[in-house]
């Protein structure tokens, strides 16, 4: 749900700059350099690791494999970064 929200996020600014619906698709990258935006370098960073990590968490195969590659302590960590970014987004409105 991380990646759905930073997508939605940067959606919003390409709405918002195109005055039309945003294009279709799901990669973050993509997205972002749609925006004409430049990330700071952490928050660039985390985008790449999130485009990364969003068809496995998707669509898992089973819940106990991603729970042992997703234990609480990176899931927190994700989620912070997420706040972080979303945060930053909004800021380009």
């Amino acid at each position: 749900m991380c990646h759905l929200a930073v997508e939605k996020a940067l959606k919003g600014i390409l709405h918002q700059r195109l005055g039309k619906a945003p294009p279709k698709g799901h990669h973050l990258i993509a997205l972002s350099n749609q925006t004409g935006l430049t990330p700071p370098m952490h928050i660039g960073k985390f985008l790449v690791k999130l485009n990364e990590v969003d068809v496995t968490t998707r669509y898992p195969e089973t819940i106990e494999k991603m729970t042992r590659m997703y234990p609480e302590d990176k899931v927190n960590e994700i989620l912070k970064d997420t706040r972080e970014a979303i945060r930053w987004i909004k800021t380009q409105l």
